[in-house]
């Protein structure tokens, strides 16, 4: 069996990225960067840029420093999907 990449991702019989059962706590007009939104979910930081890459979660972008964030109100919607 191969190890998850990251300490707190679980891994599937697919070698896939299993999502948290236990719904994220964060509040839906937050914003949280790319860290805080994997630990959320309990996947890795490239899971997550897949994840945004194929359109299934959204992303803004910090006028003050250029790094990607993410709303509470799409971390929720993206977790009621995926379970």
């Amino acid at each position: 069996d191969a190890l998850p990449i990251c300490p707190f991702q679980v891994i599937n019989k697919r070698n896939q990225a299993m999502i948290t059962a236990i719904r994220p706590q964060c509040n839906p007009l937050g914003r949280y960067s790319v860290t805080e939104t994997s630990r959320m979910l309990g996947i890795c930081t490239n899971s997550l840029r897949k994840y945004t890459e194929q359109g299934l979660l959204r992303f803004g972008i910090r006028k003050a420093t250029g790094r990607k964030f993410y709303a509470g109100k799409d971390i929720i919607k993206f977790w009621e999907n995926y379970n």
